[in-house]
């Protein structure tokens, strides 16, 4: 029984969670100014921070409750720089299929690559 509690903790972030749109489609994104605002400066940046976002979706397509899911490598800074772009995010108010995305959830994966100079 304890082990099945912890398989049932340990299994995942959507447990419990509202369904996810899968296949995202955006009225709007960031921009590159956008993107600018909130990298993190860094004097030897990595070659590539990978970023994934969770959030909920409103009845406006706007994205709330953001959380990060995972950022590698962690703790420069990037997670907190995707989560101030969640704001620049904005979908339509249904899906492809032609369902409401209020409520739904989104996973975004963000990617920062820098390129020497």
């Amino acid at each position: 029984m304890i082990s099945l509690l912890a398989l049932l903790l340990l299994s995942g972030p959507n447990i419990g969670e509202p369904p996810m749109v899968v296949q995202p489609s955006w009225i709007q994104t960031p921009t590159g100014d956008d993107i600018g605002r909130v990298t993190p400066y860094l004097e030897s940046p990595p070659a590539e921070v990978q970023v994934l976002m969770a959030c909920r979706i409103t009845g406006a397509g706007r994205l709330e409750a953001c959380s990060i899911r995972s950022e590698t490598p962690a703790g420069l800074g990037y997670g907190a720089a995707a989560l101030a772009l969640a704001p620049a995010f904005r979908m339509p108010d249904v899906d492809m299929d032609g369902r409401p995305v209020a409520g739904r959830m989104v996973q975004i994966p963000i990617i920062w690559k820098n390129t020497p100079e």
